[in-house]
């Protein structure tokens, strides 16, 4: 305590003394107070915010496997009445569920209210340079500090695969896309050679049935097949039964 006393006694000589260093250190003295009262307030209320809600954060980069989930969303909010409150709108198409909406959410803040309880959220761009594809990421908001509104609310918008569809994919400079969905095709509806038939389905089976034989010698699980002929020979048709 006496130290401190001493170093105030010092402290005051020396700006009773020296004017101007009295000046300086009570215009650099208010700044600092001026920041600690502008930032210590945000800080506090993004506390509390943190602690009272619970969020979700997806993306249709495919950096973690989540794009159907983005588009899903997407779709799922475009046929919401709460779209109609939006005011930043956007044209978005989804390939991948064979139709497009016409109108969706643009980027900014959206709210709408899910079972009684309100939610928003908001639509950001993600860093999309060297990419074919724009890339945003959405993350939903609701009060409470509990999972299972969020996780009633994924299930209702999460992607689930047409069972009377196939995937068709296509590789491209961001890993393996999906590009649209096509009817499934029964292989009996295929023209072909019988025995031709027979043994490229129980190539493919034995193949679905010996993943480990491939992994227990370090080869790589995969299987190629090369289809040549003419146009119009069916081999589109083949490939859409095989799969």
């Amino acid at each position: 305590m006496e130290t401190i006393t001493e170093l105030y006694n010092q402290f005051d000589a020396a700006t009773k003394a020296n004017p101007v260093l009295a000046g300086v250190l009570s215009l650099w003295g208010l700044t600092v107070l001026t920041l600690v009262c502008r930032t210590l307030p945000s800080r506090i209320l993004l506390t509390i915010f943190k602690q009272c809600t619970t969020s979700v954060t997806f993306n249709n980069a495919g950096w973690s496997g989540n794009r159907h989930q983005f588009n899903g969303f997407l779709g799922w909010f475009g046929k919401s009445r709460w779209v109609s409150l939006s005011r930043y709108l956007s044209l978005e198409g989804n390939d991948w569920s064979g139709r497009e909406i016409v109108i969706g959410a643009g980027f900014g803040l959206h709210v709408f209210f899910y079972r009684g309880r309100l939610f928003w959220f908001r639509k950001t761009r993600l860093e999309s340079s060297g990419s074919e594809v724009e890339k945003h990421e959405i993350t939903v908001y609701t009060l409470g500090r509990t999972q299972a509104p969020i996780r009633a609310l994924i299930e209702d918008f999460r992607y689930r695969p047409d069972g009377t569809k196939v995937g068709v994919y296509r590789y491209g400079e961001d890993g393996w896309e999906h590009h649209t969905a096509i009817p499934k095709r029964a292989m009996k509806t295929v023209v072909l050679e019988a025995s031709l038939k027979r043994r490229l389905l129980a190539d493919i089976e034995h193949f679905n049935a010996n993943r480990e034989w491939f992994e227990s010698r370090g080869m790589p699980y995969k299987m190629t097949f090369v289809l040549h002929g003419q146009p119009g020979t069916g081999k589109t048709s083949l490939i859409s039964a095989l799969a």
